[in-house]
């Protein structure tokens, strides 16, 4: 960035936090649409997960687009869902639309929430690749 570029210049140190929120797909303003996602889906979630894992599709159901959704539990394989409540699907939404404006340009989102011993979440997301 050219602001980075003229404080190391002038002896200053860039902000290498700016610069990260940027690689976010989405830049800067998806970090608190992802935040509030990932509160939903712990919300949503059973209490005995302590890993969530999401992956969020986008695809047409009767002509229009639309996002699917796949959560799941290592620990407990059996009790995933493909049925999402109003807040995460709106903050899935709002994410999305954010990411990928047009249809069709939305690669897809794989969550992976990790419950820490000291009682706070782990967030890790990456782009899916796009389907060939």
């Amino acid at each position: 960035m050219a602001s980075d570029d003229q404080a190391l210049l002038a002896g200053k140190d860039a902000n290498p936090a700016d610069r990260l929120l940027d690689l976010l797909p989405g830049g800067a303003d998806a970090m608190p649409l992802t935040q509030e996602l990932g509160a939903a889906l712990i919300a949503y979630t059973p209490p005995n997960f302590e890993t969530i894992c999401c992956r969020i599709t986008e695809g047409l159901e009767q002509g229009q687009r639309a996002l699917f959704y796949d959560i799941s539990c290592p620990q407990f394989p059996d009790e995933g869902t493909t049925v999402v409540n109003d807040r995460v699907h709106t903050a899935a939404t709002r994410l999305v639309q954010l990411m990928a404006p047009a249809q069709g340009g939305f690669p897809g989102l794989a969550i992976r929430l990790e419950l820490q011993k000291d009682g706070r979440w782990r967030h890790n997301m990456r782009l899916l690749p796009h389907a060939a």
